[in-house]
């Protein structure tokens, strides 16, 4: 069964996908998908092919509209990589919205998730960004 999140190889394998992993299905570029130092148009072609999944990143080169594609969706965590260790926490509280709750709804979104920022993203089906709150 291939994973339903795909984690960046610049996050740690350990306080990141292994976190993930106990609760949903998970993988890394360079170690169980793809190689190590893919090229960012490589990564998105690797999603496209396995279809239907989420990957997980903190480089911001990803938060683009143009990214966008029903294939996939991103989730791009503003933070430096010292803070990693809030991924999983954050990734939860995000999926517990009902915009995010199954990979269907999540298919052609790209999100950035701020923890004092609240998550912003775009979707392709309208094409505009939107803002969504941590607390209501």
């Amino acid at each position: 069964m291939s994973p339903q999140l795909v984690v960046d190889e610049h996050l740690d394998y350990w306080k990141v996908t292994q976190v993930i992993a106990r609760w949903m299905s998970a993988a890394q570029i360079g170690f169980e998908i793809g190689r190590k130092s893919l090229p960012d148009d490589n990564i998105r072609a690797i999603l496209r092919t396995i279809k239907r999944r989420t990957f997980i990143t903190i480089d911001k080169g990803f938060y683009r509209r143009e990214f966008c594609d029903k294939r996939y969706c991103i989730v791009f965590f503003n933070m430096s990589l010292v803070r990693e260790d809030e991924i999983p926490h954050l990734l939860r509280k995000l999926l517990r919205f009902s915009e995010f709750q199954t990979s269907k709804k999540r298919m052609g979104k790209v999100i950035r998730v701020s923890r004092g920022g609240g998550i912003h993203f775009f979707d392709s089906r309208t094409g505009s960004e939107k803002y969504l709150p941590w607390t209501p």
